[in-house]
């Protein structure tokens, strides 16, 4: 379960929760806590904090994708720019405010041979023109096996929070990727 409100967010399990952080390149910060964790998230950066959100504040992900068969209708200047054969699954289009900025998140099918499909989910950064237009400034691998999830409503324009249903092994948990726009 999963509560944000403003720049805070808080994790609740009653297993364990693991934190990463991927700044450096690698995923070599794990952590393992019970109960409740909460960061406070700034640009791109982010720090554990003592006091977590009430409960009450938390919601669990309803949807979840794992047959990769959500695949919105976007503009076709908008798809010009994506994969080919890429399913959309959310874009967060900022294009009418000052950044002229748009954010995609999108699957690709991977996992060829004798191993059952599998998709990639993706997210990418795109700069909006006043034609309507798009140029791609980025784009990130989120999960190679995750299933897409949602993303956590109401969050600021500078950050997106997906949420995925990671399956690892025998187990399977709930992963929170955030992303933030730092100009």
């Amino acid at each position: 379960m999963l509560a944000t409100r403003g720049d805070t967010i808080t994790m609740f399990s009653n297993k364990s929760i693991s934190l990463e952080n991927p700044t450096s390149g690698k995923r070599d910060w794990p952590r393992k806590i019970s109960d409740a964790v909460s960061m406070r998230i700034k640009g791109p950066e982010w720090e554990r904090v003592k006091k977590n959100l009430p409960l009450s504040a938390a919601y669990s992900p309803t949807l979840c994708d794992p047959f990769n068969q959500l695949d919105i209708t976007i503009s076709d200047k908008l798809r010009a720019v994506l994969p080919q054969g890429a399913k959309i699954k959310l874009v967060r289009d900022e294009s009418q405010g000052l950044k002229n900025l748009a954010f995609a998140v999108y699957s690709t099918m991977n996992g060829v041979g004798p191993a059952p499909p599998h998709y990639d989910v993706r997210v990418a950064l795109l700069k909006s023109a006043s034609t309507g237009d798009y140029a791609l400034l980025g784009t990130d691998l989120a999960s190679d096996y995750g299933m897409f999830c949602g993303i956590v409503q109401g969050a600021d324009a500078d950050h997106w929070y997906i949420l995925m249903d990671e399956p690892s092994g025998s187990s399977d948990y709930l992963a929170v990727y955030v992303y933030a726009i730092v100009q």
